[in-house]
């Protein structure tokens, strides 16, 4: 999996960027066992984020609309949001 991300990163972004971009990983997340979010969870959180941050109380079924969401899933979003906020 390493020798993926090096390479993909070495023909993206060059030798020298590749190399230090990994010593660094290893550095830092060397020996421990971490969970990598896919894509569609980061895409997801950043939705939510921004349906948090354009929440004004009054606007759920707006914004139901412009997310493809229903008025429960944005309302829980909310919620969530603000219970993560509190703690």
């Amino acid at each position: 999996m390493l020798n993926s991300l090096f390479s993909r990163l070495v023909s993206e972004h060059g030798d020298g960027i590749g190399r230090r971009v990994i010593r660094v990983i290893v550095e830092e997340l060397g020996g421990l066992q971490i969970r990598v979010p896919s894509i569609v969870e980061l895409d997801r959180e950043a939705r939510d984020q921004r349906i948090c941050s354009l929440f004004n109380g009054f606007n759920t079924l707006e914004l139901a609309i412009r997310f493809g969401l229903s008025t429960r899933q944005i309302r829980r979003i909310v919620r969530n949001q603000a219970a993560i906020e509190r703690h």
